[in-house]
């Protein structure tokens, strides 16, 4: 199991490299601007983009089948696609949350965590569609699964968008926005979409497990 999520990163690191230069650039207009928000964007497409990037690379690579010949069960095979995506949103919601202790110690407002259990529910969000996404790549492979992506860019779209109307105003207030959704109801949101994650986890293993290589 240890050798196939060193291959995990050693994949994600290779293709991702400019997305963690996105990463900065967003860090250094999170400083900038006081909205903590913004590092909503790079969230959504690093968890996204990372667990459907490596298949791809999988798929062209014929991973798949040649991991057949490894003493691996397909259990883990699948799992760790959905470690990679969990450890990534883990990691971005840890960044999210220096970078929201930096904004209070720079401009001295008082730490608020609707903002903090907003953007948990918003990388939550994310890393569960992409959990989602990647039943369908066990299924039919990441290019049968093509229009599966395209769907998914417009549902991401459209929730970058909602998400935008809803915490950016004209002057990027960090103050003035907290109270539009509640904690408790972002804490529950986030608790749901992580189960969702799991039960989607739960069925790629099952639809991998039946599926002929």
């Amino acid at each position: 199991m240890k050798g196939l999520i060193l291959k995990e990163w050693y994949v994600f690191w290779e293709y991702f490299r400019i997305y963690f230069v996105l990463i900065a650039i967003f860090t250094v207009c999170v400083i900038g601007s006081g909205n903590i928000m913004m590092m909503g964007f790079p969230a959504i497409l690093v968890s996204f983009a990372s667990g459907t990037t490596v298949a791809s690379v999988d798929e062209k690579e014929n991973w798949l089948k040649y991991s057949m010949c490894l003493p691996y069960k397909r259990s883990q095979i699948v799992s760790v696609k959905y470690i990679l995506t969990a450890t990534v949103n883990i990691i971005m919601l840890i960044l999210t949350a220096v970078l929201f202790v930096i904004n209070g110690f720079i401009r001295g407002f008082t730490t608020d965590i609707g903002y903090l259990a907003t953007m948990c529910a918003v990388i939550a969000f994310s890393g569960m569609w992409a959990g989602i996404v990647n039943i369908f790549n066990f299924k039919f492979g990441v290019e049968k699964a093509r229009i599966v992506h395209m769907i998914s860019g417009v549902v991401m779209g459209v929730f970058a968008g909602v998400g935008s109307s809803l915490f950016f105003d004209g002057e990027c207030d960090i103050v003035q926005n907290v109270g539009l959704i509640p904690a408790s109801v972002a804490l529950i949101a986030s608790a749901v979409f992580v189960a969702a994650f799991a039960v989607a986890w739960r069925i790629a293993i099952k639809v991998f497990e039946g599926k002929e290589v």
